[in-house]
């Protein structure tokens, strides 16, 4: 989510002025897309620091606004430090921030080993969409937040095993957001890089 100081009305705003981001990371690829879109690629100043970080420059008015993930955003929404600006959600890559990833070598390897832990994944996974107070309460004790930041910070998350045509076209737009940004030399061997065979019948 992008939180911006409560004087920021939009985007446009934000011109010549600081924007707390972590480095390297998803949320800097769809900020970029987004002030692209916006027009300000070169109009702000990038500030890279932690998403633990970020809320109290914000609070102090140090930057203008950051786009942080979860439960740092909502931390500085409810404490007023901030307003929601942005859910980046409506770029190409849409939803997709976060992959099970495991190297060939490993998977040739260990084929088993594999289908195992794909599977402890994908129940995992389920059970954390049947059962929400599991990340509430994961937030609670892993971030040390109130109940109440950590229930309104886990309506911005979402839980998938989902990995067919929908997935795959985000996976590769991505792909290309990253490239764009010299984030990545080039896409993956797609057919080698997307393995579903180990997916639960």
């Amino acid at each position: 989510m992008v939180v911006a100081n409560k004087s920021i009305a939009s985007f446009a705003d934000l011109k010549g002025k600081k924007i707390a981001v972590q480095n390297s990371s998803i949320g800097l690829v769809s900020l970029k897309y987004k002030l692209k879109q916006e027009g300000l690629t070169d109009a702000v100043e990038l500030v890279f620091m932690e998403n633990q970080d970020q809320p109290i420059p914000l609070m102090r008015g140090d930057v203008a606004a950051m786009c942080c993930f979860e439960p740092y955003a909502t931390l500085a929404e409810m404490n007023g430090w901030g307003k929601k600006l942005w859910v980046p959600y409506d770029t190409p890559m849409g939803k997709t921030n976060l992959g099970f990833v495991a190297s060939a070598r490993f998977v040739a390897k260990n084929p088993d080993l594999t289908r195992k832990i794909v599977a402890a994944h994908v129940a995992a996974t389920q059970e954390l969409i049947d059962n929400p107070g599991i990340a509430v309460q994961t937030t609670i004790d892993q971030f040390k937040m109130s109940k109440e930041i950590a229930e309104a910070s886990t309506k911005n998350l979402f839980f998938s095993t989902e990995s067919g045509a929908a997935f795959q076209s985000s996976l590769k737009a991505l792909a290309g957001m990253m490239i764009e940004n010299k984030m990545l030399d080039k896409e993956p061997d797609w057919p080698a890089f997307i393995n579903t065979s180990f997916l639960p019948a």
